[in-house]
């Protein structure tokens, strides 16, 4: 199931999917009153401040906007005899309003913070990173270079500098920025991270895994990193240790020690706050803890289904599946349109066993979105144990046209090539694949078994076999590569030395803690390769 599960994303935490955040309308009036407003923006140069509606929030959150507002309203009077207080006021509100994702009326406060005391510490950067989370990249940049000077965030500011120059696309003055902070902090895994994805868009593999590396050893459940990681291998060739790492990939991200952030964030009361711890605990694997913060947002609003995807996400990892599936339906009830709930539901249906009723959800994704190799695959696996097989191939194949790499739609496909006795389709399959990925370990073994091992003689290719075998072996040294070097060698008519490598395979089986039958099986073999001339595997008796 982990394979599969997919989360819905507080937009506090930078990661791979977002929720959508609540929709506001801004009201023909401006804060602090038409008052205000008159006496103030014509004399010093404010902006209009629009109203949010606060309609769509919860009463805690009404209140506390409510409360921000009267204070602003309450300082005008002070402002009177100076400008500093109001200043302040205005950077409270506008820190509110950006905490709850009011860009607009956050935006015109903290400028209006600005005008009435330029010297006032955390607009520019609170203003900064607002810009910056809505694609103003130059905008941020000017601010995050203007607050620079003298700052003691000076780590911080560089990287976000380096983050804005990275998203327009200006990797050189990115890695200059992050090399600036690299120099500050040298032991910082988030510009670690930083300059190791920059290396990575440079195509500078072997530094890129140097950076990030050293960037997960000093955070490993930052489990975000795997990916690039992996790209960096993929891009050296390296590709078992890059599907080790896709494997490993998760939705936890690095960010840097940011206390003005950490503000915001304290700000957030009610639904977002409990969608907000709950996925910081999920990421870090504390799945009941998650399920019981998912719950509390889902009791804040029962109305909207992000939450409940998220808990249905944690009961998943705690075995609750029925709970889950309850979750999800009510998701799917609130927003029939979520892509996410609907694959959720369909992977979650399909693992139980319900393949008619886990079909309708993932075509339902797959009409949406057909470019999407990995919901292919799924569609796929379900259809196949269904038992719609051709259906389940025709899949497979649209499944790797759109990713080659993935290795478990090649090897389906294969499988089920064999499985209708179709044994030359099943090669030919794998020898696309080869072809394709010529270092997948995975795919080599495959081929290596079928041409050592084929039901039909013509097939077989002995010294090819060995070949493949041995280096699917020196990638992967596990008991099975090395019984298929013995299957490969003994097809090659070599049978001392596939004794030998028998004997190989079941030395690594008892240390790897086999036992029982399927070490038995491999006694089995090592006589047959000892007692019989030729010691070829019989026909039909081993499935590739």
């Amino acid at each position: 199931m982990n394979r599969y599960c997919r989360l819905i994303s507080c937009l506090l935490i930078p990661c791979a999917f977002c929720l959508v955040p609540p929709v506001f309308t801004a009201r023909a009036q401006e804060d602090g009153g038409a008052e205000i407003a008159r006496k103030v923006r014509g004399e010093m140069g404010l902006v209009p401040v629009p109203v949010p509606d606060l309609e769509p929030l919860e009463k805690a959150v009404r209140d506390q906007v409510g409360e921000a507002r009267e204070m602003l309203r309450k300082s005008f009077d002070a402002m009177l005899a100076g400008r500093g207080q109001y200043g302040r006021a205005y950077l409270e509100l506008g820190r509110l309003y950006h905490a709850y994702e009011m860009n607009g009326a956050a935006e015109s406060c903290y400028r209006n913070a600005g005008i009435l005391d330029p010297e006032l510490f955390g607009w520019r950067y609170n203003l900064g990173y607002l810009l910056q989370s809505i694609g103003r990249y130059d905008e941020a940049l000017r601010l995050f270079q203007e607050e620079l000077v003298g700052s003691e965030y000076s780590y911080l500011l560089l990287i976000r500098m380096g983050e804005c120059h990275r998203s327009l696309g200006r990797l050189a003055e990115a890695r200059k920025a992050f090399e600036e902070a690299f120099a500050l902090n040298p032991e910082g895994p988030a510009v670690l991270a930083r300059l190791g994805e920059v290396a990575l868009e440079q195509k500078r593999y072997r530094e890129a895994i140097e950076f990030l590396e050293t960037a997960l050893s000093k955070g490993p459940s930052v489990n975000k990193l795997h990916y690039p990681l992996a790209m960096a291998y993929r891009g050296l060739g390296e590709y078992e240790k890059a599907r080790a790492h896709l494997a490993l990939k998760g939705i936890v991200g690095i960010q840097p020690p940011d206390p003005l952030k950490r503000q915001l964030d304290e700000l957030v009361t009610g639904y977002q706050i409990h969608l907000l711890v709950g996925q910081r605990a999920y990421g870090a694997e504390r799945y009941a803890e998650a399920a019981a913060e998912f719950q509390k947002a889902v009791d804040a609003d029962p109305g909207r289904h992000g939450a409940r995807i998220n808990l249905a996400s944690a009961l998943v990892k705690e075995r609750k599946y029925r709970e889950a599936v309850a979750q999800l339906q009510e998701a799917v009830r609130l927003a029939p349109e979520s892509e996410t709930a609907h694959y959720n539901l369909g992977t979650l249906l399909a693992h139980l066993g319900e393949h008619e009723r886990a079909l309708d959800h993932l075509r339902l994704v797959v009409e949406k979105t057909p470019e999407d190799a990995e919901v292919q695959l799924v569609l796929a696996d379900t259809l196949r144990d269904s038992g719609r097989l051709a259906e389940a191939f025709e899949r497979y194949k649209v499944s790797v046209r759109l990713e080659p790499s993935q290795t478990s739609g090649w090897l389906e496909m294969s499988k089920l090539c064999s499985r209708a006795g179709q044994h030359g389709d099943a090669v030919k399959v794998l020898e696309e694949a080869h072809s394709r990925s010529p270092n997948n370990g995975v795919v080599k073994h495959a081929l290596a078994r079928h041409l050592a091992a084929s039901p039909e003689p013509s097939l077989r290719d002995g010294a090819r076999a060995t070949d493949l075998a041995k280096s699917a072996f020196q990638s992967r040294s596990e008991y099975r590569h090395a019984c298929t070097v013995a299957m490969a060698l003994a097809e090659s008519g070599r049978c001392d030395e596939a004794a030998e490598w028998q004997e190989r395979s079941i030395s690594i089986a008892g240390e790897s803690g086999v036992a029982g039958p399927p070490l038995d099986l491999l006694k089995a073999d090592l006589a047959y390769f000892l007692e019989n001339r030729p010691c070829r595997v019989p026909l039909g008796a081993v499935s590739p």
